[in-house]
């Protein structure tokens, strides 16, 4: 089962709660997988390196940040598209 973890500061890292929620697929039931239970400790870990980060991000022209972000766009619709094909491949293969 696939288990997904937070992703802070540049590193995947374990829930400090120790804990994860599961993932139910409404139609049918079954566990796809389990995302991290976050606590107050996750979030601060968060903000601060976002607000770490903001400080080299806002010296990048707009027009190249616009293009990063216009990049993962792109790439989230990319696996969107291949999710939807291969949940469309596991019903008809039922």
């Amino acid at each position: 089962m696939k288990r997904f973890l937070n992703y802070i500061n540049g590193e995947w890292t374990e829930p400090s709660t120790g804990a994860f929620i599961p993932v139910i697929n409404p139609a049918s039931g079954t566990v796809l997988g389990e995302v991290a239970q976050s606590g107050k400790d996750d979030v601060n870990k968060a903000v601060e390196a976002a607000k770490n980060a903001q400080k080299s991000w806002r010296l990048i022209p707009a027009p190249q940040r616009a293009e990063y972000l216009f990049e993962v766009g792109r790439l989230l619709k990319e696996k969107k598209k291949k999710n939807w094909r291969r949940s469309l491949r596991l019903k008809w293969e039922k």
